[in-house]
């Protein structure tokens, strides 16, 4: 016993413990027992395995990081996109649109059809820019739009150059005037 632990045991006793072959019983002690002895720290093999299983984690978890990194720089228009928009219903109507590519065929009514002269503007635009007939009826009307704002703006201009009230106010202001004077 004396052999194994260290310790002295009563008379006679410790005769039964005793190795004979000493060699096997040391081999055995180190192989079995001296692993799961702790008294000091960690030996150099065994903490190297150990950095050496973090690192591999930490390259996983790297790469893992990197790859998510990429899938949010190309989801940020899109955030951006939808964070432009006020009310969830603005942005359930323009992305309501965005997934049928006609316009006409998602925002109205199939049985209204277009003035041929419109629709064959239409055509003409998506031909000779190379785009679909929604992207060809928005410019349209953002050409109609613009015309229409210059019109306007043209139509003020006389209006106020020759005294006329442009808005209800101006109006109001011009019937009190005539009143008073």
């Amino acid at each position: 016993m004396q052999f194994w632990m260290g310790h002295t045991v009563r008379e006679g006793v410790d005769e039964h413990y005793r190795p004979t072959d000493v060699e096997f019983h040391t081999r055995l002690y180190a192989e079995k027992a001296m692993p799961f002895l702790r008294l000091e720290t960690a030996t150099p093999t065994e903490t190297e395995k150990t950095i050496e299983e973090l690192r591999a984690q930490l390259k996983e978890r790297d790469e893992e990081i990197d790859a998510l990194k990429g899938t949010v720089t190309k989801l940020q228009p899109l955030v951006e996109f939808v964070n432009s928009f006020n009310h969830p219903k603005d942005l359930k109507k323009i992305l309501d649109f965005l997934k049928d590519d006609s316009m006409i065929q998602s925002s109205y009514d199939p049985r209204i059809q277009f003035d041929k002269h419109i629709a064959d503007r239409v055509d003409e635009i998506a031909k000779k820019k190379g785009m679909t007939q929604a992207e060809a009826l928005e410019q349209l009307a953002t050409e109609e739009w613009k015309t229409f704002e210059e019109a306007d703006e043209r139509r003020k201009k006389q209006a106020k150059a020759r005294g006329l009230p442009i808005t209800k106010e101006d109006y109001e202001r011009q019937k009190k005037k005539g009143a008073k004077g």
